[in-house]
């Protein structure tokens, strides 16, 4: 085995994403990894640094790099978001992605220890989670035409609010994916990943709606545009939103689709969904997230929990 004496920084890089592609992880996923890594190598760059060898990094050298994503005009000022400091959130992906990245160097055994070990994770802010209202929500709604391209986008929505998933699961659905009889949709997730997701009676009619109106094209692809074609890719879900809340007025909210995935989390959790199951319907390997939708409720949603559980009242005491 090659000493970590004799490799440096890229090397490293090139053998976790190795590794990583051969756990199957998604070409997106792996995307994501290389370009967060070669800006640790580039920020070494700064410092004099070039492409160090790995044996040579420090505990000080990851933490100088964590505070320099949280200062502005980072990657020499190229970039728009180079210009502002990086969320708390974005902070804790790269110190996840050290983290993973460092200790899997001791299990190959190229480090013996990792440089990450008495590195602290960075503070998550308490931050209230964006989420839409049911005004807003209905707004969007009503936006919404009723031609073929109204009736998809209603469709759209309803699925993105109703199912809490990802940008990439519900653009890439296929019609065989939907069975409205069972009242569940079938999606790929990270990794390449088959789950099944929920949907309810409202969001079975908008979907039986849209596939009255595209009735008869032979295509596989569930979303198509106003002349029977595939909706080239996710971003033209994302224009879609982004233009039908500009026309409905939505304010102090970004129109994303992640945003209807965390109005799916509060709303879960406001009905009485426990946090477990919103860990499985949302299909994350932890309850990480699932504490930051909690730490977002309010005190009045915890009084209307317990008047609707309150375990005097359910057990009739006199």
């Amino acid at each position: 085995m090659v000493s970590g004496h004799l490799l440096r920084l890229m090397d490293l890089i090139d053998g976790f994403l190795l590794s990583r592609r051969a756990e199957r992880r998604s070409p997106k996923t792996l995307t994501a990894y290389q370009q967060n890594l070669c800006r640790l190598v580039f920020w070494f760059g700064l410092q004099k640094m070039h492409n160090p060898i790995i044996t040579l990094i420090t505990p000080e050298h990851l933490r100088q790099f964590l505070a320099y994503l949280q200062t502005t005009d980072r990657w020499t000022g190229k970039g728009i978001t180079a210009h502002h400091p990086a969320s708390p959130a974005t902070v804790d992906t790269y110190y996840r992605l050290l983290r993973n990245f460092f200790n899997w160097a001791v299990a190959e055994g190229f480090l013996e220890k990792s440089p990450m070990a008495h590195t602290h994770a960075p503070k998550m802010s308490d931050q209230i989670i964006e989420t839409f209202s049911q005004q807003q929500l209905q707004a969007l709604l009503d936006r919404c035409s009723n031609d073929f391209v109204g009736v998809r986008n209603k469709a759209i929505i309803f699925t993105l609010v109703d199912t809490g998933g990802r940008l990439a699961e519900i653009a890439n659905l296929d019609v065989a994916d939907i069975e409205l009889n069972n009242s569940r949709m079938r999606v790929v997730g990270k990794g390449n990943r088959e789950d099944w997701v929920y949907i309810g009676a409202r969001t079975q009619k908008a979907l039986w709606r849209y596939l009255l109106a595209r009735k008869g094209s032979p295509l596989p692809e569930l979303w198509l545009n106003q002349q029977g074609e595939p909706l080239k890719n996710a971003h033209a879900i994302q224009i879609m939103l982004r233009r039908l809340g500009k026309r409905a007025g939505i304010q102090g909210v970004r129109c994303s689709p992640h945003t209807f995935r965390h109005t799916f989390a509060i709303s879960f959790l406001r009905a009485g969904g426990d946090a477990f199951n919103l860990q499985r319907l949302l299909r994350h390997k932890s309850l990480d997230m699932v504490r930051r939708y909690l730490s977002s409720l309010k005190d009045e949603d915890a009084a209307q929990a317990h008047r609707r559980a309150s375990p005097a009242d359910q057990m009739r005491l006199k």
